[in-house]
């Protein structure tokens, strides 16, 4: 529908307010608030359901939780306090092949990481 050359609703009056403003009064402006408000309220609810609904099964894991082991399964399973289990030896013959290699290729770093790797799981660390 077209309109004519008339006055707009969103035409400004000689006080500084809208013409749609005076038309419908302060009471318009309450009950209005008062909805907005309301549809806020109930789609910020929806949003925290949603959000809270994806994270936790994000964060769910696959199967049942998992049963803690009775004190008679960590005894047999865990070593005695005193005892700890030994390191695995160290390979002397890689180790040396690893060196020879790290020396004639100064710029591949490879090598070094695996020495490093091996002297790690050997508990070697000076």
């Amino acid at each position: 529908m077209l309109r004519g050359p008339g006055p707009s609703p969103q035409r400004q009056t000689g006080n500084g307010k809208h013409a749609f403003d005076e038309a419908h009064g302060p009471e318009y402006d309450q009950v209005n608030m008062k909805a907005e408000s309301i549809v806020f309220a109930i789609a910020g609810v929806f949003f925290g359901l949603i959000v809270g609904w994806v994270l936790g099964t994000q964060q769910a894991s696959g199967g049942r939780p998992v049963a803690p082991l009775s004190s008679q399964q960590t005894a047999a399973t865990a070593p005695a306090s005193g005892q700890q289990s030994a390191p695995p030896a160290l390979d002397q013959a890689k180790v040396q092949a690893l060196e020879t290699v790290a020396r004639n290729e100064a710029a591949n770093p490879a090598p070094r990481v695996q020495l490093a790797n091996l002297y790690f799981d050997a508990e070697r660390y000076n």
